[in-house]
């Protein structure tokens, strides 16, 4: 378990421009530009249990057996001890390391401000979707301009959301039926896949006057 405390000036958060932050280079200066410290308190790591190390000697398969003889001995003895021990180790000792070297690297970086969004070079007020979702290679061959116009951060995201949900498993399903389709469904009408919509979907009446 992992608790952080961040300090962030909520002003300066406010006075980022999204344009600035579509471009993957500016995210790491936009955040610092903002962050005042950041602080771990609490880490905490538990083990359920620890196999013994495998030794194999090519030269000796006895001095395998006695090598791995000792090593399984040493850990049925101290296994339990160390596992107790470890949550500690890793709040007391690795926890104040952390927040040094935290410490260290906010006031050692840089306080600049954000850089400022790009000048437009597309020469249109319409977004092209092949720049802004394909990677430059990908929509120069699909007729845009290339160059990322509108940054990087949109199109990585897009081939994450794919990667992530779009991409068969070894049985063939996509990744999203798992996870959105099947709980929404299941939540709106108690049925995993189904999606129920009480009443009328369309409820029109029509007049037909047939006489002169």
């Amino acid at each position: 378990a992992i608790a952080l405390f961040v300090a962030i000036d909520q002003e300066k958060i406010g006075d980022l421009q999204l344009g600035s932050l579509f471009h993957l280079p500016n995210i790491p200066q936009c955040l610092l530009s903002a962050l005042h410290a950041a602080e771990f308190t609490q880490l905490h790591l538990s083990v359920g249990d620890i196999d013994p190390p495998v030794v194999e000697s090519i030269s000796s398969k006895g001095l395998t057996r006695v090598a791995t003889s000792a090593l399984e001995a040493v850990t049925e003895m101290y296994e339990s001890l160390f596992l107790e021990a470890l949550p500690a180790i890793f709040d007391d000792a690795i926890r104040p390391l952390a927040n040094e070297l935290a410490s260290d690297f906010i006031g050692d970086a840089p306080k600049s401000d954000c850089p400022p969004p790009l000048p437009d070079t597309t020469g249109s007020p319409i977004i092209d979707m092949r720049d802004l979702l394909l990677e430059a290679d990908g929509a120069a061959a699909a007729g845009g301009m290339g160059t990322s116009p509108y940054g990087t951060l949109v199109g990585l995201l897009k081939s994450l959301a794919e990667d992530l949900l779009l991409t068969p498993n070894d049985q063939g399903a996509l990744p999203i039926n798992d996870l959105l389709v099947a709980p929404l469904t299941k939540r709106q009408s108690g049925v995993q896949g189904m999606w129920t919509m009480p009443g009328d979907i369309f409820n029109e009446a029509v007049e037909v006057n047939l006489a002169d």
